[in-house]
Parts: C-alpha cells; structure tokens; sequence
C-alpha cells in the first residue's frame, strides 16, 4: 500500500519532538549534574588549599624549632617569630586560601550559609567579653585574632570551615554533643549496644549539667579554625626529659638527634646546654597526632585497606563546607527549580621524616614528637589529600553547620529553647517512655545489631544502624 501525501512530514515532526524532548531532558540533566560537580570540585579544592597551608605553617614551626635548639646548644641568642602567635594567627590564613581555591573553580560566592551569622556571634563575644577572652593595652592578642578572622569570612565566603575547635565551646555532655543527635534523628538505636552506650538508657538525662563555660588562656596554643594540633612544653615536661641529667649533659640518643637535624658535630655540645632549661619552650605534635590507624575499627567503619606506615598519624586536618544552589531535574510541565545542597570534604597534610636508626621513612612524630625535619633545609610536610569525612579524630568543636552553634552556645538542658530542632530531640530523649521504647526495640532487635563482617560481593560490610 502506497504512503498518502503528508503522512512522512507527520512522522518527521513526531521524530523531530521525540528529539527535542530528549535533548532536553539530556540538558536538564547536565545542569543538575553539573552544578552538584562544580561545588564538589570547589569544596575538594577548598580543603586541600587548607591543608597545604596547614603544612606550610608546621613546617614554618619545624624550621624555627631546629634554629632556636641550634642556638641553644651554641649558647647564642635566638631572634625569630613567636611560635605561639604563628600557630594561633597562621590557620586563619588557611581560610583565605580556602576560599581563594574555590573560587578559582568558578564558584565565586555560592549561597552565604546562616552559620555566618554564628561566626559573627563568637567574633562579637571575642571583642566585648573581656572576661572570657582576656586582653590587656600591651596584648591585644584576642581582638587582633577577631579581626583577622572577620576579614577571611569577607567577600562574602564560598566555603567556611565545617567546625571550629573553640576555646570556649559551650555546653558539653550528651546535650553538647552532634553526634548523639545524629542518633536520635536516625533512630540508630544500636549505637546503644555497638557503642557500649547501653548506660545512656539509663537514670535521668536532665540531671546532666551544663559546663561551665571556662576563661580563655592568655595565648592560646592553636587557632580554633583548622587547628595544628602543636603544643609547646619545657625540656622537663616533654618525652625527651629523661634524655637529660643535670650535671652529666645529654644522651648519646639526643645528641645524635640534634647532630642530624641542625648540622652540628658533638664537638660543639656544652654540658649544661640552655635547652633543658626548664624556662625554654618547644614545640611539639599534640595528642591529636597519634596513630591514624587506631582509629579505623574494622567491625564497624567502612573503610577498606589500609595506610602505609610512614604517614600513620592522624595529626589536623583541614574541615570545609559549602553550601549552593543546585538544579533540580525538572518534571514535566514544572519550571526549573533549584535546591540548597551542604557539601563537605576534609583533607589533611601529609609528611614523613628519616629513621635516624635504621634508616627509610617513618611519621613525623618519630622524634619525640618534636617538631623537626630530618635534616637542616628539608620540608617535613610535602603534600596533602582528601581524606574519608570524619575518618580524621578532632579535638571537642562546635560544628558550624545551622542551628547547631546558637544551639550549644545558648540553650541550656533543663529549660530548652521551643523551635530549635535539637533541643525537640533532647525534649524526647528526656521521656522515660521514650527510653524504654528504645531498650524494647533493641531487645527484639538484637540480631540485627550484631557487627556484620564484609564477605564478599554478595555482603556488604557494616551494620544497619537506622530502622
């Protein structure tokens, strides 16, 4: 049967529709594709320029370590900056750097989160509370670290650090603490068993106190965005103590280190050198720079492998957060809509020093903890990477994500503030029926809480937490 006349142009426009539609639907995707990606690359940028940084300042403090304890074994006079204050003031910089990287992906501003209003709350308590953040005519120390900071959130910021390890961080305990309003919102109840938290189930929340909010220190050992994790001791108060004994001098060990990492000969030791003058102050890793390792607990983190040993520390880590506006995948007939999308990376730097001993590479806390390259002119820290969210351990902070610091900042366990989300949740957890709901769904439930092991493609490793 022959076609009609016009029955082939039908066909062509139905084709030509057909294609239209897919094209864009192929565009709508690419938009919301592409928006999420942008912020990703941004944010990924973001921490690692922080992270480099950080490495650069720990490697500035190594530096200016091994000069001052050159100087003192040569019993000459050191000139050079105040560690402290470069430990404290230095990370602000980080920031800038952070916020610089991500713009370079061309994400100039993104959305300004509402945390900003809580950065700028904590500046404002920083320069009128003079109590908690102590100041005199000749140090100005607190108000000059306001100030920085105000002017690396200017711009206004694309990224902001996604926690802060405060000074005075606010209400601590299970009221304080994100985690654990993590686990009320999931309904991960065993986190209760896993957790070996089954005595929380237990006795009134509401007799928790608050923490009594404490004074700042005169100088502060470390800034509270993207922390170092450097503490400074006397010679008596850190690990190389017994390398040293009045009247007799050093150890052959000590010697040998600072023979290494300075340049000099034995010959040049005194007996009593200045450096176990228990006046003098170092600079070291922190506890924070313990071993990474021990963090990963097989039963329960989803990580596979595992790391080498020269870099098996967990050390600082460099926490941002950005939030934008993303495309939506339209529906048909819809107009395009965008949504607000929080996206988060940590990155940390990465370094390692020389076995003085048996040779090769080993962590940078191989020499007591004491802050040093292996030899005069080396860097310690050459490199950073993006590492698992949260695989990292932090000191205590106040997670600067909406809501949560106006949350542990002001509101107290024994009269919660109505229309905060976090304290709902604390409202219910204070129940006792809500808490024995928990132990009645764990007792029926207790299998499905046991640790599942990883076996293979058809297993996945882990545990179901949320119900």
């Amino acid at each position: 049967m022959k076609a009609k006349k016009g029955q082939v142009a039908v066909y062509l426009v139905l084709v030509l529709v057909a294609l239209a539609v897919l094209m864009l639907a192929n565009v709508n995707v690419f938009l919301a594709v592409r928006s999420k990606n942008r912020m990703m690359n941004a944010v990924d940028a973001a921490a690692l320029a922080a992270a480099k940084y950080q490495g650069y300042l720990l490697n500035r403090i190594g530096e200016e370590n091994v000069k001052r304890l050159r100087a003192a074994v040569l019993g000459e006079p050191y000139e050079g900056p105040d560690l402290h204050v470069l430990s404290f003031f230095g990370p602000v910089e980080a920031l800038v750097k952070a916020n610089d990287a991500a713009r370079e992906w061309g994400y100039e501003t993104g959305k300004v989160p509402d945390s900003i209003n809580a950065f700028l709350d904590h500046l404002g308590e920083i320069r009128n509370d003079a109590e908690l953040y102590p100041r005199s005519e000749e140090n100005q120390l607190w108000p000059m670290y306001a100030d920085r900071l105000a002017a690396a959130l200017s711009g206004p910021p694309a990224v902001l650090p996604s926690y802060m390890e405060m000074v005075n961080p606010g209400t601590s305990g299970l009221f304080g603490s994100g985690g654990f309003y993590d686990v009320l919102a999931a309904k991960a109840w065993c986190w209760f068993t896993i957790g070996g938290n089954s005595s929380l189930l237990e006795g009134d929340p509401t007799s928790l106190p608050p923490a009594e909010v404490t004074p700042a220190p005169e100088y502060p050992e470390n800034s509270e965005v993207f922390s170092l994790h450097v503490t400074y001791q006397s010679w008596a108060d850190s690990d190389w103590a017994e390398e040293y004994e009045p009247g007799i001098g050093f150890s052959e060990k000590w010697t040998n280190f600072v023979c290494q990492v300075t340049g000099l000969e034995p010959a040049d030791f005194v007996r009593n050198s200045s450096a176990a003058d228990p006046e003098s102050v170092w600079a070291f890793y922190d506890g924070n720079w313990k071993t990474w390792s021990s963090t990963f607990n097989p039963d329960n983190f989803p990580i596979a492998g595992s790391v080498r040993p020269e870099y098996d520390v967990a050390g600082c880590v460099a926490a941002c957060m950005m939030i934008g506006e993303v495309q939506q995948i339209e529906e048909e007939g819809e107009a395009r809509k965008s949504r607000d999308l929080l996206i988060t990376a940590d990155a940390k730097p990465l370094g390692t020093v020389e076995d003085l001993e048996g040779g090769g590479r080993v962590p940078v806390t191989a020499y007591n903890r004491f802050i040093a390259a292996s030899r005069p002119g080396e860097q310690i820290f050459t490199e950073a990477q993006l590492a698992l969210v949260g695989s990292v351990p932090r000191s205590p902070g106040v997670s600067m994500e909406s809501g949560w610091y106006e949350h542990v900042k002001h509101h107290s366990p024994k009269s919660p503030s109505p229309g905060c989300d976090y304290c709902t949740l604390w409202s219910q957890w204070c129940e006792p029926s809500y808490r024995r709901s928990i132990q009645d769904w764990i007792k029926n439930h207790a299998e499905e809480c046991r640790p599942k092991g990883g076996g293979g493609p058809a297993q996945k490793g882990g545990y179901p937490y949320a119900h």
